[in-house]
């Protein structure tokens, strides 16, 4: 799940319009299926490409904007208040978005670069398969 949503991050082009717009390190094929060894820098990052996401979605950068002396309570809250507004069903706890990775807060991350993707007009085109008489050629 996670890994899809990293590839599709990169359809979004995030290297360029996140990672080096605002400073931050690209996330590896497991950053949050894992936990890291610093879990409140991972719960920063998870927030961070949440509100990044967002506002690339909404257009608006006041939708979700965690501030930086924000409880992790808070910002969760403020995150579901967000995502409920992009028409998002979790069927789990609120609470489980505050340990920074797994199944809920990949599935957080899938949803949110579904929307990118689709605010942006991004569709997905059929695959061309090749016949064996071209590749002969």
């Amino acid at each position: 799940m996670w890994e899809n949503a990293l590839e599709k991050l990169k359809i979004l082009k995030y290297e360029k319009d996140y990672v080096k717009k605002f400073n931050r390190r690209a996330f590896h094929r497991v950053y949050f299926v894992l936990p890291h060894t610093n879990q409140s820098h991972q719960f920063d990052d998870f927030s961070a490409i949440c509100a990044w996401l967002i506002t690339e979605i909404t257009l608006k950068t006041d939708t979700f904007k965690p501030e930086q002396f924000d409880d992790p309570n808070t910002i969760v809250n403020k995150l579901l208040l967000a995502l409920r507004q992009l028409d998002f069903r979790s069927t789990f706890p609120p609470q489980k978005l505050k340990t920074p990775y797994g199944e809920p807060v990949c599935t957080v991350l899938e949803f949110l670069v579904d929307k990118a993707l689709a605010t942006r007009g991004f569709k997905w085109g059929t695959p061309v398969y090749v016949s064996m008489d071209d590749v002969s050629r």
